[in-house]
């Protein structure tokens, strides 16, 4: 099936949005790297004490960008027309999240049982 491209209408501002929201959102987890390092003493002790309020700050202002990428979805969700009939979209949904989320879980909890295990044998 080949889908018309040229009938598909791009919106710059939603774009943009997204761009500004990957950019915050690397800013948030950088920061939260920093901010964890400045306040436990073993890692970095008190050398970058001095930058802990913009640390905060930045981590702090980028906490949006998490709940806009959710709207963003749920906008190109809404806007998509092979999402009028509830029923496909639920089953194309569950085959491309949900079985790949089961057998990520399960891949995930043997090796953790794993790691404990050498972690505690070793």
């Amino acid at each position: 099936m080949k889908k018309n491209i040229s009938n598909q209408k791009r919106e710059a501002n939603y774009d943009l949005l997204r761009i500004v929201c990957a950019i915050t959102i690397i800013a948030c987890h950088v920061s939260a790297t920093y901010k964890a390092a400045i306040t436990d003493p073993d890692i970095f002790g008190k050398l970058y004490s001095e930058h802990l309020p913009t640390i905060i700050i930045y981590n702090t202002l980028s906490r949006f960008a998490v709940p806009c990428f959710m709207m963003l979805s749920g906008a190109f969700l809404v806007s998509n027309n092979n999402n009028i009939h509830f029923k496909n979209f639920y089953k194309k949904s569950y085959h491309s999240i949900v079985i790949p989320t089961i057998i990520f879980s399960i891949f995930y909890l043997c090796f953790s049982e794993v790691i404990s295990v050498l972690i505690v044998f070793v």
